[in-house]
């Protein structure tokens, strides 16, 4: 999934090392490093409207089945782990 992909520290270390390469390309870099980051952004904000989140600078887990006790326990822990703000999103039935 992709909300559990981008709460990586990896990704994470990922975005960052492309930011870094991109942007030391000379002449050019800069306006790669803002083309790039303007696709990613609409591409995330078509597929993913929970990006209002990442907007805010919080991030999303989520949708977790809140009656599945081991999902849930799974969801939280890794809000935990992640060690930034993070909405949990746990649907459950009345």
């Amino acid at each position: 999934r992709l909300t559990a992909l981008r709460t990586q520290p990896a990704y994470e270390h990922a975005l960052d090392a492309g930011r870094r390469l991109l942007k030391s390309i000379p002449r050019v870099g800069d306006s790669a490093y803002s083309m790039m980051h303007a696709v990613k952004a609409g591409i995330k904000d078509a597929v993913s409207p929970q990006e209002l989140f990442s907007d805010l600078g919080l991030k999303y887990v989520g949708p977790v089945d809140g009656h599945d006790i081991a999902a849930l326990e799974g969801a939280l822990r890794h809000a935990k782990d992640f060690g930034g703000p993070v909405v949990v999103h746990a649907v459950t039935q009345k």
